[in-house]
């Protein structure tokens, strides 16, 4: 097989889902925009692996992944650098709605205070009020109720004037008693799988957004507050996650100028002075009180990984703190003395170590992170720097990986005299490189080395000098005098509300607008390459290698315009081996343009047109929105990506996606579901008269300020999907097109969101506004349904349709499949689709992937079904508690639908469900014996059962534990090294040739933990040793001399491969129809493609799969055109009393034939060789004479007639009837 690397350097990008940023810690942030991965964003795909640790049906892989978008000014550095994250995190965190919905006291904290004789009040303790009840999951009936209402029978606003919007409605919440009406958002991201949403609907039933379908439980703590949640996945592998992260939600943290943390409600609450915070609590066993004041939990960290044989992958945690600093709010960037600054103090677990039952993985650390603002308090900040992490297989080391860190120092602490602490808001942690270390950490066994663009030339994260979506930006301050974090708006007062902001402000110029404009004089922070790049990577050096990234800016639409989008996209990418490079180059865009998609519009500024006292509105009264600035993410309907080695093209790839716009579009079709925008659901009111408080006030429809806008549905899930990829070759001439279409399944959860709500009792204030709406989440699942695939060749091409048919689950339910005019089709049946006991367990453990029944069916009528037989097991685990499982037990395959043969069946499993006992074909027992901790099979005896094995050691044959008595089990938990090997070695060999077991076939195994298979030794005999390279990748296969068998080789840039067909041929028959006289039969022809003339990007089965598509597609049309022509040859037909030994009959001359006989005959009574003859036979039609021919042939006179018959009689002698005969005659015809 011929191979090529090419580097495929645009394959990730970053979905950010929905969070609460200022409730979780840095880390937890992070671990959420780096978790999921898509192909229509231009961002590159950089990943190291690490390590990786596994339990059966979950490998969990350890990456060091890295976002490669842009560098966020205002951002911490991940846990090993910037930008850079490690993919063994697994965490669910929420972004909170009114109240936490399971929160069932909501507390306020007030002062009760005492007076001096003066007068003066001093503050005496904390005295605490509370209201039961207040989570949504105690609501849900009246909740419920206003939502139903809100569509069905939405209440009018009394005394209204003017136009009222018909969504307003007001509600039966008990003048706002029921302080949460809105579902929390739950994020779950699980180690190698899709994040996905959760939330409680108003039934209290958990609802996903998500591709798999989990089950989800929880359980809650005595306050009760969620604790724990367990994810069960379609193998119901259980992901336990358990609540490590809280906030205090009814208050914020602060730092004051004596830098203790004081405690600011929200509800008006103010501090009198600095020791405020260090008041006791004028209840003292007021504990509960306290405790749901403190604290409500925001994050649940990954704890436990078991699969159905109760195998566990532990996390260990170690409690730390981090200070997570907001921006500051005020115009001047950066305080040394911290006054001014919003800040969280999270308790956020660090992970310890992580492991099974056999090997663990310890995570090393450092120092306290210097590039974290502390204060030297450790009290706010005691987070350590991740150094390292090492594999260990039980007690014993087997390796470390390094991490290369160092702090950057930024440019902007020149000439600054600061402290070190204070030295911290100046400092980022970039990745230097990642070192794969041997057992003594004194070798290197590999390494990666990374280069930046000039990160010390980012400012400090406090620093104003951002663009408008946070990256950095050199801003310009000509004619600014106070520069802030938000960007230069434009404000069109007069533009009305039918725009694509929905609002009377912009952040870009209308440049075609021609209208009255008013910009503010804040910086132009409009993104430009050269500054958003830096600090980003560029290059990447491997093995002598290297690979080598340039960026360019991201562009979207507005207002007609080509204008700067978020972040930097991938230009080119340079892949060298040490000594040449090849390149691939990315446009973006139909036609080229550059341009995208932006998947959400920033609001720096909204409208409130207050009153002027006059009757009017003052329309400059402009508010500031809390964005210091915008998320958001440009996608690309098309990508093109180009590759070349030095100036030589050679192809092209052009890959087309799905991209439903929902910000220059209100209404949107996906298949037969209509999205319409929750903008039409959204309203804005505005009390003129009366007391404000919904019951007697007269409203207006408020359509002079900024409307009120609900976010749009996350399209996430149907974005970004492939749908057409077309290859090309360095000719430009299309190789293979493939074009994706795809089914929607959908639900919708509707929200009511209300807000602006403010009783004001004889009050003058009349420019009180109430805004709502309707929020819709939707579930969104958008499965392949049809994948038609185009292969092209010189003279034609062939088609592949592969057609999709799904259950209620969303399992695949059918697969059809059509070459040319060759149909093919796959049938599924699961086993949790049976009406029986074990279906029923299977689907409420959610083990939903396991198919009980496949059935092929080819358009000939031919048929192979294959079928899986289920039994329920009892088996010991590891802890010795027993443990029951439904296993597939027996596998069988029919060729009729009726008749199964080769069954496989599992008769007997021990420790964590190992199967240690087989039955082949109904008769023939293997047996399996698991060692190294019973992680490995390291002996398997074939023909033998368990209990005759067990026997053959004195063992008990019953008990399904007692073959972890044997010695070749003991020494394989001792194999630690090569001196243990040995022993190891030989207990296999004594083992192997133990007399009882001499008629057996014994096939015995040694491992390198964590790595693989090192010696199997076979029942022949044959030994083969597995080597290893420095990177845990089989590198050679040797026999028992040492004698190579096998060798791989391994490209080490990264690549991606490039899979070239196989020789391969096929026979062939000219049709006889193209050939002319004198020759009138078409002859064989072999039609032959060479090794490497196909390939493919998927796998070597594909690139021969396009190879047979070759000869299917040609192989006839050039045989009929330089296959051979030869004469008519035809067959002959012996009677039934005639035996043929050999015949031959063919034209050999124009209208010429010649023909050669040898049988033998026991012609029946009456028929003879010396009478009339004996009818032998008749010959074929093409060789037949017009007239009746009589030949001499030796002894023998050959009677030919124009129907074909062949009559021998002798021309002497009397020879036996049952006489060989044979003769050669030729004549015309």
């Amino acid at each position: 097989m011929k191979k090529e690397y090419l580097k495929l350097g645009l394959l990730a990008i970053v979905l950010n889902f929905a969070y609460a940023k200022s409730q979780t810690s840095p880390f937890t942030n992070s671990a959420l925009e780096m978790s999921n991965i898509h192909e229509n964003e231009g961002r590159a795909s950089i990943s190291v692996p690490i390590e990786k640790l596994g339990i059966k049906d979950y490998t969990l892989d350890i990456n060091a992944y890295y976002d490669s978008k842009g560098v966020k000014v205002n951002f911490e550095s991940g846990e090993i650098g910037q930008n850079w994250d490690l993919s063994y995190k697994g965490i669910i965190t929420r972004e909170i709605y009114d109240q936490a919905d399971e929160k069932k006291i909501k507390v306020y904290r007030t002062v009760k205070y005492g007076f001096f004789d003066s007068g003066a009040a001093y503050p005496l303790c904390y005295d605490y009020l509370r209201k039961d009840q207040v989570g949504l999951l105690y609501n849900l009936p009246l909740v419920k109720s206003n939502v139903e209402k809100f569509f069905n029978t939405p209440n009018p606003a009394p005394g209204y004037t003017g136009s009222i919007s018909p969504k307003f409605y007001y509600n039966d919440y008990s003048k706002l008693t029921v302080t949460d009406k809105q579902s929390d958002l739950f994020t779950a991201v699980i180690p190698g799988k899709e994040p996905f949403n959760f939330y409680f609907d108003l039934d209290g039933n958990i609802k996903l957004i998500s591709n798999e379908n989990y089950k989800i439980e929880y359980e809650v703590d005595n306050y009760s507050f969620f604790k724990k949640f367990i994810l069960i996945d379609e193998q119901n592998v259980r992901f336990t996650f358990d609540s490590f992260e809280t906030v205090k939600q009814d208050s914020e943290n602060i730092i004051n100028g004596n830098l203790s943390v004081q405690n600011y409600p929200l509800k008006g609450l103010t501090s009198f002075n600095p020791n405020f915070g260090n008041l006791p609590n004028c209840d003292p066993n007021d504990s509960a009180a306290q405790y749901y004041y403190d604290r409500v939990p925001v994050s649940w960290y990954l704890s436990k990984i078991e699969n159905k044989y109760g195998e566990k992958i532990v996390y260990n945690y170690e409690p730390k703190k981090i200070l997570s600093l907001q921006i500051n709010t005020y115009d001047q960037e950066y305080y040394s003395d911290v006054y001014g600054y919003s800040a969280h103090i999270n308790e956020t677990p660090v992970v310890t170590s992580i492991s099974n039952e056999t090997s663990s993985l310890k995570f090393n650390y450092a120092e306290v992170r210097k590039d974290l603002l502390n204060f030297d308090n450790p009290n706010f900040t005691n987070v350590p720097r991740l150094s390292s992490i090492s594999s260990f297989y039980g007690n014993v080391k087997k390796g470390t990986v390094a991490f290369d860190s160092n702090y950057i120092l930024s440019n902007d602490s020149n000439g600054l005299a600061l402290s070190d602490s204070q030295l911290a808001i100046y400092r980022r942690l970039f990745l230097r490189g990642i070192l794969f270390l041997n057992v003594a950490e004194d070798k290197v066994k590999d390494k990666y080395d990374f280069e930046y663009n000039a990160p010390q030339t980012l400012p400090h994260r406090q620093s104003f000098k951002i663009d408008i979506w946070g990256y950095y930006r050199n801003n310009p301050t000509t004619g600014v005098t106070a520069p802030t974090t938000r960007p230069r708006i434009y404000y069109y007062y007069d533009s009305g509300l039918n725009n694509v902001d929905h609002n009377y402000v912009s952040f870009y110029k209308r440049n075609t607008y021609t209208g009255n404009e008013i910009a503010t004089t804040s910086d132009d922070k409009t993104p430009v390459i050269g500054d958003l790049s830096i600090g980003l990577i560029n290059k990447i050096k491997h093995q002598g290698g290297y690979t080598a990234y340039q960026y360019d800016s991201n562009y979207f639409t507005y207002y007609g315009i080509k204008r700067e989008g978020p972040g930097a996209r991938v230009k080119t990418v340079e892949i060298n081996d040490g000594n040449t490079s090849s390149f691939t180059d990315y446009s973006y865009g139909e036609n080229a343009d550059g341009i995208g998609y932006i998947d959400s519009l920033p609001v720096f500024a909204t409208i409130m047109k207050g009153w002027n006292g006059l009757g009017g509105y003052d329309r400059n009264n402009i508010t500031k929105s809390a964005n210091h600035f915008a998320e958001g993410t440009i996608l690309y309907k098309v990508i093109r990506s180009s590759k070349r080695s030095s100036n030589n093209a050679n192809g092209y790839i052009i890959n087309r996606y799905s991209l439903f716009d929902t910000v220059n579009n209100s209404t949107i079709n996906i298949g037969d579901f209509v999205y319409n925008s929750n903008k039409t659901d959204s309203y804005s009111l505005r009390c003129m008269a009366g007391n404000c408080d919904h019951l007697d006030a007269t409203y207006e429809l408020d359509v002079t300020s900024t409307p009120f806008l609900l976010p749009e549905a996350d399209m996430s899930r149907v974005n970004g999907k492939l749908i057409k990829q077309e290859i090309f070759d360095n000719n430009n001439n299309i190789v293979e097109s493939t074009e994706y279409t795809y089914q929607l399944k959908w639900n919708q959860l509707n929200r009511i969101s209300m807000g602006g709500y403010r009783h004001v009792a004889n009050s003058s204030s009349l420019d009180i506004g109430v805004f709502g709406g309707v929020q819709k989440y939707y579930s969104f699942n958008y499965d392949p349904k049809v994948i038609v695939t185009k292969s092209f060749f010189n003279n034609g091409s062939v088609q592949k349709t592969k057609t999709f048919t799904y259950n209620n689950e969303r399992k695949v339910s059918e697969i059809k499949e059509q070459i040319a005019t060759n149909i093919t089709k796959t049938e599924f049946k699961y086993a949790y689709e049976s009406t029986t006991t074990i279906g029923n367990a299977l689907r409420a453990q959610n083990r939903l992937n396991e198919v009980a029944e496949s059935t092929l069916t080819t358009d000939g009528g031919g048929i192979v079904k294959s079928r899986t037989q289920y039994n329920q097991f009892t088996f010991p685990t590891s802890s010795a508690a027993n443990q029951n499982v439904i296993l597939g037990v027996k596998q069988e395959t029919s060729l009729d639908g009726n008749n199964y043969y080769g069954a496989e069946e599992v008769t007997k499993i021990g420790v964590n469900g190992n199967v240690i006992e087989k039955k082949h074909n109904g008769s023939v027992y293997e047996t399996i014996i698991w060692g190294y901790k019973q992680s490995l099979p390291i002996a398997k005896i074939y023909g033998a059962s368990y209990q005759q094995v067990m026997q053959s050691f004195n063992l008990d044959p019953n008990n399904v534990n007692s073959y972890l008595d044997l010695d070749i089990v003991k020494k394989s938990d001792l194999d630690i090294d090569g001196l243990s090997e040995a022993t190891f070695v030989n207990a296999l060999e004594t083992f192997k040739n133990k007399t009882e077991l001499k008629d057996f076939q014994v096939t015995t195994f040694t491992y390198d933990p964590l790595i693989g298979i090192k010696n199997s030794i076979q029942p022949s005999g044959t030994k083969e040793l597995n080597v290893y390279d420095t990177n845990n990748r089989l590198e050679k296969v040797l026999d028992k001399d040492n004698n190579i068998i096998k060798e791989y080789n391994y490209n080490l840039n990264n690549t991606i491969t490039k899979y070239f067909n196989e020789a391969r041929g096929q026979y062939f028959y000219r049709n006889s129809s193209t050939c002319t006289a004198p020759t009138s039969v078409g002859g064989q022809y072999y039609y032959y493609v060479p090794a490497g003339k196909h390939y493919s990007y998927i796998n070597q089965a594909d690139a021969d799969q396009k190879a047979q598509n070759d000869i299917n597609v040609n192989g006839q049309t050039v045989a009929n055109t330089s296959g051979p022509c030869g004469f008519v040859s035809c067959d002959f037909t012996p009677n039934y009393y005639a035996n043929v030994n050999y015949s031959s009959i063919q034209q050999t001359a124009l209208n010429h034939i010649s023909m050669i006989l040898t049988y033998s005959a026991n012609p029946p009574s009456g028929m003879s060789y010396t009478g009339g003859g004996v009818s032998v036979g008749y010959i074929g039609a093409a060789c037949r004479p017009s007239t009746i021919k009589y030949i001499n042939s030796g002894n023998w006179k050959v009677t030919i007639t124009p129907d074909g018959y062949v009559i021998v009689s002798a021309n002497s002698g009397a020879p036996q009837p049952t006489s060989t005969v044979g003769f050669s005659v030729e004549y015309d015809k």
